[in-house]
C-alpha cells in the first residue's frame, strides 16, 4: 500500500525482486532463479491526478451552514479504470485552512481519461481574518492595490493572520481610495489567483481490488465564479453593525 501511496505522490520507490522455492518449475534452472535478489528503482509519478478544481458558494453558505460545493478534475493516467467511494480531504492555501470534504461518493473514471466528479460538499472554514488575509495575498498576486481591503479589515476591527506568500510590491494609493471602487469585482478579480493544496485520503477500487489511497497534491487551480459575492453580505454584517454601534455611541456622548 504505501508502495503506491509513494508512485502516485512523484516519490521513487525502490522495490525487490527475490526468488522463491516455486520460482522455476524446470529443476535445473530452479537453484538459479530461487536465490535470485535483484533490486529496482520504481520512479514515481511525474503527472498530477487533479488537473483543477470549482467552487461554487450557495445561498445557504455562512447562513444555514458552512457548506460549499466542488467540483473536481481527475486525470486517470493509469490502463485500469477505478472508482472512488469515499473522500476525506484537507484544503489549504498559501499556509490557511480553507475547508475540509468527508464524503461518500460513487465517482468512477475508465482507464486513461479525464473526468468530472459530482459536486461534493466542502465544510469552509468560516473564520472573517482568515478569509480576509487570503482575499490579500491574492489581491497582491492579481496586481490590485489592497489598500481599499485595508480599509475593510480595519474598520471591522480585524487584523490580517499569518500566510504564505511571495513578496509583492503594493500598488500606489489613490487619495480617496473608494472612489470607483466596485467590492464584488475586486474579489472575483482576486480570486481568479486562487490555487490550493490538497492532502486526500481515499478509498477506491480498481478493478476487483479495494484499497485506501492517501495523496498530496499542490498548487491546485481553483476555478471560482460569481457566487463568490454571496459572502460578501455575510462578512459585511459585523463591520456595519460595529459602525452603527460605534456611530450611536458617538452620538450619544
Amino acid at each position: 500500500m504505501q508502495t503506491l501511496n509513494d508512485f502516485v505522490g512523484s516519490i521513487d520507490v525502490e522495490l525487490a525482486i527475490a526468488g522463491f522455492s516455486s520460482s522455476m518449475q524446470v529443476a535445473s534452472l530452479l537453484p538459479a532463479f530461487e536465490s535470485l535478489s535483484i533490486t529496482v528503482i520504481l520512479p514515481g509519478l511525474k503527472s498530477n491526478l487533479l488537473s483543477s478544481a470549482s467552487l461554487e458558494i450557495l445561498s445557504t453558505t455562512f447562513h444555514q451552514n458552512n457548506i460549499s460545493q466542488v467540483t473536481v478534475d481527475l486525470d486517470n493516467l493509469f490502463m485500469a479504470g477505478f472508482e472512488i467511494t469515499q473522500i476525506t480531504s484537507s484544503i489549504t492555501s498559501h499556509g490557511l485552512a480553507l475547508g475540509t470534504i468527508q464524503t461518500a461518493t460513487n465517482f468512477s473514471i475508465t482507464g486513461k481519461s479525464m473526468a468530472t466528479s459530482s459536486p461534493l460538499n466542502l465544510n469552509m472554514n468560516f473564520d472573517p481574518p482568515t478569509l480576509f488575509t487570503l482575499t490579500c495575498v491574492l489581491t497582491l498576486q492579481a496586481g490590485l492595490d489592497p489598500a481599499p481591503l485595508d480599509g475593510i479589515v480595519e474598520l471591522g476591527g480585524y487584523s490580517y493572520v499569518t500566510a504564505t506568500n511571495a513578496d509583492s510590491t503594493p500598488v500606489s494609493h489613490r487619495s480617496n481610495i473608494y472612489i470607483g471602487f466596485d467590492l464584488p469585482f475586486f474579489v472575483n478579480a482576486a480570486f481568479k489567483q486562487l490555487h490550493s493544496d490538497v492532502q486526500l485520503s481515499v478509498e477506491l477500487t480498481i478493478c476487483e481490488y479495494m484499497t485506501n489511497l492517501n495523496y498530496t497534491q499542490l498548487n491546485i487551480l481553483i476555478v471560482t465564479d460569481s457566487s463568490l459575492n454571496l459572502i460578501l453580505p455575510v462578512l459585511a454584517q459585523p463591520i456595519v453593525q460595529k459602525v452603527v454601534l460605534e456611530s450611536v455611541l458617538s452620538y450619544t456622548l
